[in-house]
């Protein structure tokens, strides 16, 4: 209102202030070029709440009016989830320096997690763990108290997750089945079904 009073706003109002005649601001409602040009059509006085006392808002604004209203209610609801999301975050940040070892526990937790999901193997997955954690390793001499702690952690989750992981694999895989025949110099023969093989017919030539 400051511009439009200054002259910098509307044209209308500029033409105002250049003649030197006032103006009073009647009602301000939400919208945008598109809705004040439909505002235009319908009658001045019957809107204008100096010269119809209670006048009937116009459809247009309060379809604005309730979409403005429910993009608001958007914003703070998006607005409270990410300060509960930032809550969240600092209070995993406080307990993973509170206890690291823990903090480590449950980092190898999702790692295990992502890698099953995945479908590979604990060789593969002790495999990725050791390319993960040797630059750890590597710099283990360097490393402050909580670091070591963490990857203390982080280390002997992962190695009891392939421990169990093996031995449940271990326990659902078919041994192949083997016979022992008895006597000097003989060991294990592995039993394979025998095929049944069949006879092609041979086609002879014929006499010219």
């Amino acid at each position: 209102m400051g511009q439009h009073r200054a002259g910098q706003g509307a044209r209308v109002t500029q033409v105002l202030r250049e003649r030197g005649i006032g103006f009073d601001v009647a009602v301000v409602w939400p919208g945008n070029r598109r809705i004040e040009n439909a505002l235009k059509l319908h009658s001045a006085t019957r809107i204008c709440p100096m010269c119809t006392p209670n006048p009937r808002v116009p459809l247009v604004i309060r379809k604005v009016a309730e979409a403005e209203k429910q993009r608001r209610a958007r914003a703070a609801r998006s607005e409270a989830r990410r300060a509960r999301e930032a809550a969240r975050r600092a209070a995993v940040v406080a307990a993973a320096r509170a206890n690291p070892y823990q903090d480590g526990a449950d980092a190898a937790e999702r790692f295990i997690r992502w890698q099953t999901e995945a479908g590979r193997t604990a060789d593969q997955i002790e495999a990725t763990h050791a390319c993960i954690t040797g630059p750890a390793r590597e710099r283990a001499d360097v490393a402050t108290q909580a670091q070591t702690e963490r990857f203390r952690g982080y280390s002997d989750r992962v190695a009891a997750h392939l421990a169990l992981l093996r031995s449940s694999q271990a326990a659902v895989e078919p041994a192949p089945a083997v016979s022992q025949e008895a006597g000097p110099g003989r060991g294990l023969t592995l039993q394979i079904p025998s095929q049944r093989l069949e006879r092609r017919p041979t086609r002879r030539a014929r006499p010219r």
